[in-house]
């Protein structure tokens, strides 16, 4: 029998060192004619926790905030003699690195100015290529055994990937655009392990624990490195202010999967292969009923799957 299990706290602090797996978010706010408007307040808003980061523009009118956590966003600029602008539903995905300008027109603060972001964010300032496959997409995407590395071969100039094995990333037999010895990051910290026989595998966490697989194919920035291939990013779900789970069951009998063709070729039966793999995910606010209130503060997810066969 195998077993993971995954609990994170947004209040813990991991003292591994680790790549930076959060969005970074900066601009730089400008007056009607181009000028720069320094001392501009500028908040960051989660849309799915309502936490709120808040910095202000520099000298030059540029701000560049703190890490946030993967997620969509609203961006709310005030500054004295402008309206307030607003560009919300924004999606910040895992290592984003956005630029998100504004140009305040003149105006009382009792006016707003609000645009509805259509697209995702183009990262103009990351010198990497990658491609995100998003919570929807690992919850819709069928997998093998629950493996959340088989999506990797979703990915353009990735191929290959036979290990299928639960919880067995198997990553590194993926070549990504020609490369092999791939980078494996679980909420940045590395995520490799060697076996008795020196093969290296990863672990796996259970697909609806995830909530965003990235995979960076090359031109890697400063920051990433050590490998010949490309990097595979696997970023945990935080948690938001709704509570959220999932209770599932893959099972493989024989009476429920056709023969091989190879084996009906040869008459030879059904493989007996049986395994069962139960799973529960949930997800939200952190609450002790009388004592703490997590709602917009602290958040986390807690997802367990067995495996037997």
């Amino acid at each position: 029998m195998k077993l993971v299990l995954v609990a994170a706290l947004s209040v813990c602090i991991l003292v591994v060192r680790a790549q930076e797996t959060r969005a970074v978010i900066g601009g730089t706010i400008s007056d009607p004619q181009g000028a720069a408007v320094p001392a501009a307040k500028i908040d960051i808003r989660n849309l799915g926790t309502n936490v709120v980061t808040t910095v202000e523009t520099n000298s030059s009118g540029s701000y560049n905030a703190p890490p946030v956590n993967p997620g969509f966003y609203s961006v709310t600029v005030s500054a004295p003699g402008f309206k307030i602008a607003v560009k919300t539903n924004l999606e910040l995905r895992s290592s984003d690195r956005k630029a998100v300008d504004f140009l305040l027109q003149l105006g009382t603060a009792s006016e707003t100015i609000s645009v509805t972001a259509e697209a995702p964010l183009l990262d103009n300032v990351s010198a990497s290529r990658s491609s995100t496959i998003n919570q929807s997409l690992v919850e819709a995407v069928p997998t093998y055994a629950k493996n959340v590395f088989q999506l990797t071969r979703y990915t353009a100039g990735a191929s290959g990937g036979t290990t299928v094995r639960p919880f067995d990333g198997g990553d590194n037999n993926v070549s990504i655009l020609g490369g092999g010895n791939n980078e494996v990051l679980l909420n940045g910290s590395p995520n490799t392990y060697r076996e008795s026989t020196g093969a290296a595998n990863t672990i796996s966490p259970p697909p609806d624990a995830v909530g965003e697989v990235k995979i960076i194919t090359n031109v890697f920035d400063a920051e990433l490195g050590r490998t010949g291939g490309g990097v595979i990013s696997v970023s945990i779900k935080t948690g938001t202010n709704q509570y959220h789970g999932s209770v599932s069951w893959l099972s493989r009998n024989p009476a429920l999967n056709a023969n091989s063709f190879e084996a009906n070729a040869t008459g030879a039966p059904n493989s007996s292969f049986r395994s069962n793999e139960p799973g529960v995910e949930i997800d939200g606010p952190f609450r002790i009923p009388g004592l703490y209130n997590g709602k917009n503060r602290t958040f986390f997810t807690y997802a367990q799957d067995i495996y037997r066969e």
